[in-house]
């Protein structure tokens, strides 16, 4: 209910004109999209919230990611991840889409590389590995407030299990 509120009255105060109200409206439907898309075909999705600052032609980033595992046995689980990137990024930002070769929980603790393109809606994907690609790894549709860009490292926590359901 918190986010139809917080959405609902931005669109109302910015209005759906402004770019604040149309990344705000956006992001709310893609949130719905995916996360009715996931519990659908029993996919991995990740819900994310990172806030960055500018350190000359680099940056540092810090947030905290949610996982919805809609598969028998999942759960939801929450990650927080610290790290940088080279580029240009400042202000926070959110970020709602799929998580691939998702196996366990553990598989999204660790590194991540992040290659990301923000101007207020812009796209994200992260992998646990460079090399190979049957390594955990995410696409998302990204919300900024403004311009951003970069190549990031980041390091994901341990999973913290909020709710465990089915089979484990």
């Amino acid at each position: 209910m918190g986010i139809i509120a917080a959405t609902v009255i931005t669109v109302v105060t910015c209005g759906v004109g402004t770019p604040l109200g149309a990344v705000v409206a956006t992001a709310a439907i893609t949130t719905g999209a995916t996360m009715t898309y996931a519990a659908a075909t029993d996919s991995v999705m990740v819900m994310d919230v990172s806030l960055s600052t500018p350190l000359g032609p680099a940056y540092a980033k810090a947030g905290e990611s949610i996982i919805f595992d809609f598969r028998e046995g999942g759960g939801i689980y929450s990650y927080n991840h610290k790290g940088g990137g080279v580029g240009k990024s400042y202000g926070v930002s959110y970020s709602v889409g799929m998580v691939y070769n998702f196996d366990n929980p553990e598989d999204y603790s660790r590194q991540f590389y992040d290659f990301s393109y923000c101007n207020y809606i812009g796209i994200d994907k992260c992998t646990a590995s460079l090399q190979d690609t049957s390594a955990t790894q995410a696409r998302c549709a990204t919300f900024g407030n403004g311009l951003s860009t970069g190549v990031g490292y980041d390091y994901y926590s341990d999973p913290r299990v909020l709710i465990r359901w089915g089979k484990e």
